[in-house]
């Protein structure tokens, strides 16, 4: 935790590395809504995922202007979710041992 720029307590969001004013859960917004759903909905988050990994293809990389923005920010939350995923089953396996 450290002092913002505005003078108040910041934190450094664990999943993107953002700067986030919320010290208690240390995650930004976009995290903390994403995390919300994912764990809500794990099955149909991984349904989600594999329609992207066969949507978002190097070939479709003539993308420009904001479709490509678009791809990049969803791509950027693929990543997320995928640690929120790993990071979950890794917290079931140890409260199982």
């Amino acid at each position: 935790m450290r002092i913002g720029e505005q003078g108040r307590d910041v934190a450094t969001c664990e999943l993107c590395g953002n700067v986030t004013p919320m010290i208690g859960t240390q995650r930004c917004d976009t995290c903390w809504e994403l995390e919300k759903y994912v764990q809500m909905y794990p099955e149909l988050t991984m349904k989600i995922l594999n329609k992207i990994d066969g949507f978002i293809t190097p070939d479709k990389a003539y993308l420009h202007g904001y479709q490509h923005a678009l791809i990049e920010h969803t791509l950027f939350q693929a990543v997320l979710i995928r640690k929120i995923l790993k990071d979950k089953e890794e917290e079931m396996k140890n409260a199982g041992s």
